[in-house]
């Protein structure tokens, strides 16, 4: 089947025609045997015609999948406000951290006024050939000027704390600040934790490594979607298939 865009109109012909148990796009809903809907003997008792598509990217439909490049997009990245917002925004990562559409609306107009730019801190900046000193403008920057602005009033004759301005922030959303520094704080971790594994003597990391790290990434930064934990368990699959070639 030949049609002009795939990741739009595959799912249709999946739909007509049942996809095969090896299509790692599938997507269609699970019968009450744990079958998707065309497997086995067909309602006019034809046979099924599995198919799967050989070119759809598991990352287009998949947004654990797309979480998962998004972080790993930040390991050599510049974490930039869009690139952390995008992936914050995610279904997966945002049900992690019970955050809503609005919250996030709020974390990006937050980000404009505590002056973010880029880099999630001095340390990812120093990924890029800056002094890891420098953190004006990274994320953790802008999180402690949002904590001290959560902490402090706006009657308050203070300037600020050591090198840091508070953000003004209102009282009601001091929960979603914490929320935010949350996030930052997993990503940072997160981020640095490659470059503490064990390397052979060459300074290479094993593939064992990196599997283990994006199962523990998987784990600290997104939650399970009712009704689409297929795709976090499709994401396992492709992490476990990994660990035999080792």
């Amino acid at each position: 089947i030949v049609c002009p865009d795939v990741d739009t109109y595959g799912p249709l012909a999946a739909a007509a025609f049942a996809p095969g148990s090896a299509d790692p796009t599938a997507s269609s809903p699970q019968g009450p045997t744990g079958t998707a809907p065309g497997h086995g003997a067909n309602a006019d008792g034809l046979p099924p015609f599995p198919i799967w598509s050989a070119v759809r990217s598991p990352g287009t439909d998949h947004p654990i999948a797309r979480a998962m490049l998004g972080l790993l997009d930040l390991l050599d990245g510049r974490g930039t406000v869009g690139d952390v917002l995008d992936l914050i925004g995610l279904p997966p990562v945002s049900l992690r951290f019970g955050l809503s559409d609005g919250d996030i609306d709020d974390l990006t107009e937050w980000a404009q006024r505590a002056g973010v730019r880029w880099g999630l801190d001095g340390t990812h900046r120093g990924r890029q050939g800056l002094p890891v000193g420098f953190t004006a403008a990274t994320w953790a920057s802008g999180v402690d000027r949002l904590l001290l602005g959560a902490t402090t009033t706006s009657d308050d004759a203070m300037v600020g704390l050591g090198d840091t301005a508070p953000v003004d922030v209102e009282g009601a959303m001091v929960g979603l600040v914490a929320r935010l520094a949350a996030i930052i704080g997993q990503l940072r971790q997160e981020v640095s934790e490659p470059t503490s594994r064990v390397v052979d003597r060459a300074g290479r990391q094993h593939l064992s490594s990196w599997v283990e790290w994006a199962k523990q990434a998987l784990d600290g930064l997104s939650a399970e979607q009712p009704g689409n934990d297929w795709q976090r368990r499709h994401l396992l699959d492709i992490l476990n298939d990994l660990e035999p070639s080792i």
